[in-house]
């Protein structure tokens, strides 16, 4: 006890994740007495002395997630019963205000939207008696109607709202939800549903004595909370003081009521009708203390009581200067840029039908329920924004695939949050991540630390002598941290790390059945973020992808240059851009600490045609090297003297002459080795202040970037001294982004650097060698090389069901298309196929001399959630049955695509059908 870091996160997460009678830890990496609870009753059937030595770590990191039967939340997020993140994104309905209900309820309106939550209007008693009656039947048809649109219910009881006196959640509202028609109803929802237990109930600041009333809320809600869990597990919603309003209160009482909550699962909701309170810096204050805030109304205009009377629309709080402002300058917009920087849920106010017409998002034809469209500018904004919009930034919960038989197996992806990290260089803000959990080629575990970019990566390998475990963390010497972007230019030294850029966007996806899975992030690369930017803006989408039973993550990009911000009209041919990500720094060698590390040992690149690699035993300026070996894919690598490890970038694609800055090699290392004489050779004048003399190709003129500038003549670093620096990263020609014609890597032709610019590479960590003298030595690397040119010259043919794919979105998020050979997209390494009648038959045939280890085909058009039955030439697979499994199988039902890794390797020609 009393251990900190990121292992005690690791194992409180998995620890979260699996059966107790105990509530779920904080995520904190704080080894405490809960933690301590935890371990003990996890070793029951062992030595239960809470020390989590190496036999525990076995059975810990062996042990499976157990579904659970209710939404949850861990730490500030909602999760869904299978572990995956929900970022509530959603609309409030008044559903009993609009008379029309029942039968008709305008959820199918609302559903257009993209909307993944709704909440629900309900009243035990509705306050005019002349309105059409409703029953509990109703409530429960109209619960089964959120779960067949794939919304999430949040269902509120509006009788008490706004009334002074949190004590009658207890009197009146906490009976109608523990009665047995009740509970019987929300229990057969529970696996989706959230519970408000009253809107806006309850005073704090609006009283006289605000101390003593936040205490009475608090006890209020304590005892609703004990009496509500006698019945009910599912997350329960409680509305802030002050008609919503008081987010404060949450930072002073919130975390009391999530520990006196038994399933600590709870939402604290706030509601922004901030006209005369400013609540914006709480905000910060309670990400700061983890507490699950979800704001649960926000609306573009506010009420006000005058003289007695409701003047509704009264305040502006959305700056259009139609009404009263605000007393703060609060807009609503202001308000969802912050949210979606903090992953925070919220629900606007409202659809229809509202007091306030403006409020109004969904409009109608007076007296009927005819959808007329969206009202303008709300219901236009909060759907259609490309920046908050519903349509852009909410995710339909996985959970509505739950009981489907594409379910989720022993062997699946598995995320967990993995606590707070921070920037060992200080440079990027510190950031919540997810462990992304895959099953290698081995079955073994390998775990990415990602958030906006990759913190840690653990993982292991078998040498030919023994499993190795390791872990790259990012306490490295060059620019920690890997996989974000850095593009320099030709004109000056304007060149900001990506990770400085906060994303716009950050979710882990785990496809349905959780064998393939997308780490997506998506920010805007401010080159302004240095001098010398003029402002110029380039949105990235950039994706993590892993699958069971494949060895190494892809890492996709996509500079989207048809969107990009060029205020002061900078022509892209004369300020030409290349780029260089992925990039940064891990100890690959497994090094705790960059004080640790071992030096490099060597480094190697590809071009599209050579390889270049050093021939000594460490890195210097003065390595031998030799750049004349055949070479058809192109990456960069480097490993380490005396550890067995390496660390390289292999793209997807073969013999791209895009990629690689050609400037200072070809026509002169390039082609030839370091014992030979050539022109230029050892000149670096014409690429700067470098008068030096040495072996290696000039610091400045590396095709990729990796630990060269460690010899930057301005260092005083020795040209005979070794660097202990781990930076690896891509590279291309100057130009690559933006310019209308650059020269390709070898001057044989032009090629176009505007619209979407996209490329795909797999990130290979592991051995330099393996100790197998009747086998293949090589390292990972290598390997990596080998994979890549057979999945590029395999071929697919004989289609008897279905079609090959020959289009596709150039990379993540691009909208321009790329042509196809072969169905093979480099964005995943997956080849695609289009389903004709939920099935596809052809053959598959590895070109001569190669092997396609563990194939991905991502079948297009697949509408049914049924496992699908595989065969290969003719012989039925088991599928998802774990590791020894024929197939492993993902659906993506919003894209209706399935995702198939066969678990073989295959040799020859294969006749593959795949068919509902």
């Amino acid at each position: 006890m009393g251990a900190n870091g990121q292992d005690v996160v690791l194992l409180q997460s998995r620890l979260n994740g699996l059966p107790s009678v105990l509530p779920l830890l904080a995520v904190d990496g704080d080894f405490g007495p809960k933690t301590l609870r935890r371990v003990k009753e996890f070793q029951a059937a062992m030595l239960a002395d809470g020390v989590v030595d190496p036999g525990t770590w076995s059975k810990l990191l062996d042990g499976e997630r157990a579904p659970r039967e209710t939404l949850q939340v861990e730490g500030r997020h909602l999760r869904d019963p299978q572990g995956h993140r929900i970022i509530l994104r959603g609309i409030n309905l008044p559903l009993l205000d609009d008379w029309t209900f029942p039968p008709d309820s305008k959820l199918a309106d609302l559903e257009q939207t993209g909307a993944n939550a709704v909440r629900i209007q309900w009243y035990i008693d509705y306050p005019q008696r002349n309105r059409p009656a409703y029953t509990s039947a109703d409530l429960d048809a109209f619960l089964t109607q959120c779960k067949s649109n794939r919304m999430i219910p949040i269902l509120g009881l509006w009788d008490a709202t706004c009334n002074s006196e949190p004590t009658v959640v207890n009197t009146r509202l906490i009976p109608w939800w523990t009665s047995d028609e009740v509970v019987s109803i929300l229990n057969k929802h529970r696996q989706y549903l959230i519970i408000n237990l009253a809107n806006e109930l309850g005073f704090y600041r609006w009283k006289v004595a605000p101390p003593a009333a936040l205490d009475e809320f608090k006890d209020a809600y304590k005892t609703a909370i004990t009496s509500i869990r006698e019945k009910l597990h599912m997350p329960v919603m409680i509305d802030a003081p002050d008609c919503g309003t008081s987010i404060d209160a949450w930072v002073t009482i919130g975390q009391e009521l999530i520990d006196h909550d038994p399933d600590h699962n709870l939402l604290l909701s706030v509601h922004s009708y901030w006209a005369a309170h400013d609540g914006m810096p709480h905000i910060e204050s309670a990400v700061a203390a983890n507490l699950p805030i979800v704001f649960g109304e926000v609306a573009n205009k506010q009420d006000e009581e005058v003289e007695g009377k409701t003047q509704h629309c009264f305040y502006d709080l959305d700056g259009l200067g139609q009404n009263q402002p605000p007393q703060f300058g609060f807009t609503y917009q202001d308000l969802l840029r912050t949210l979606k920087t903090h992953d925070i849920g919220w629900l606007a106010w409202s659809w229809w039908p509202d007091g306030c017409q403006s409020r109004n998002m969904g409009l109608y034809t007076p007296g009927s329920s005819q959808f007329k469209g969206l009202s303008e500018p709300f219901g236009d904004d909060i759907v259609n924004n490309p920046d908050h919009g519903l349509k852009v930034d909410a995710e339909r919960s996985s959970v509505f695939n739950q009981g489907v038989d594409i379910s989720n197996s022993a062997n699946s992806i598995t995320t967990a949050e993995g606590g707070t990290r921070h920037d060992p260089e200080e440079l990027a803000p510190d950031r919540q991540v997810d462990l992304v959990t895959w099953k290698d080629a081995r079955n073994a575990d390998r775990t990415l630390h990602l958030g906006a970019y990759l913190y840690q990566y653990d993982f292991s390998f078998n040498d030919g002598q023994q499993v190795i475990t390791r872990s790259a963390n990012d306490d490295a010497f060059g620019h920690p941290g890997f996989g974000y972007v850095v593009s320099h230019n030709n004109q000056n030294g304007n060149s900001p790390l990506g990770k400085v850029v906060p994303p716009t966007r950050v979710e882990t996806t785990v496809f349905l059945g959780g064998h393939h899975a997308i780490h997506r992030v998506e920010l805007v690369y401010d080159r302004s973020r240095e001098d010398g930017g003029f402002g110029i803006q380039i949105p990235v989408v950039i994706e993590w992808f892993v699958a069971t039973g494949r060895d190494h993550p892809v890492w996709a990009v996509t500079w989207k240059m048809g969107l990009t911000a060029n205020p002061q009209n900078r022509d892209f041919d004369k300020f030409r851009m290349d780029v260089r990500g992925p990039y940064g720094s891990l100890n690959f060698d497994g090094a705790a600490s960059r004080n640790q590390g071992d030096a490099i040992g060597g480094v190697a690149w590809g071009d599209f045609g050579l390889k270049f690699t050093t021939t000594d035993a460490q890195l210097t300026l003065r390595s031998q090297w030799t750049y004349n070996t055949p070479n058809a894919v192109c990456f960069t690598q480097a490993w380490t003297a005396n550890e067995n490890a390496e660390m390289g970038i292999v793209q997807t694609r073969v013999a791209d002459k895009e990629m690689g800055n050609p400037d200072r090699v070809v026509g002169r290392e390039r082609g030839h080795t370091s014992a030979e004489d050539f022109p230029d050779r050892g000149n670096c004048t014409l690429l700067g202040s470098d008068n030096r003399h040495y072996s290696l190709p000039c610091i400045s003129g590396w095709p990729y970037q990796l630990m060269n500038f460690d010899w930057d003549p301005g260092s005083s670093k020795p040209a005979a001294e070794a660097t202990g620096t781990k930076l690896i990263a891509w590279g291309s020609p100057y130009g690559w982004l933006g310019a209308p014609a650059f020269d390709v890597f070898d001057g044989s032709a032009s090629a176009d650097g505007r619209d979407d610019r996209s490329y795909a590479t797999f990130i290979v960590l592991g051995p330099r060698f393996r100790f197998a003298p009747e086998g293949d030595p090589a390292g990972d690397v290598a390997t990596t090389l080998k994979e890549v040119e057979a999945l590029n010259a395999a071929t697919l043919g004989d289609v008897l069901s279905g079609s090959l794919v020959t289009e596709l979105a150039r990379g993540p998020g691009a909208s321009h298309l790329k042509s196809l050979t072969q169905g093979y997209n480099d964005t995943y390494a997956a080849y695609y196929l289009r389903a004709s009648d939920n099935q596809v038959a052809f053959s598959f045939t590895p070109a001569i001399d190669t092997v396609v280890k563990n194939p991905i085909f991502v079948v297009q058009d697949y509408t049914t959630q049924e496992l699908p039955d595989i065969t290969v030439d003719g012989n039925p697979l088991s599928v998802n049955s774990g590791a020894d499994a024929g197939a492993f199988v993902s659906l993506n039902p919003a894209t209706h695509e399935l995702w198939v890794t066969l678990n073989a390797t295959i040799q020859g020609p294969t006749g593959i059908q795949i068919r509902a």
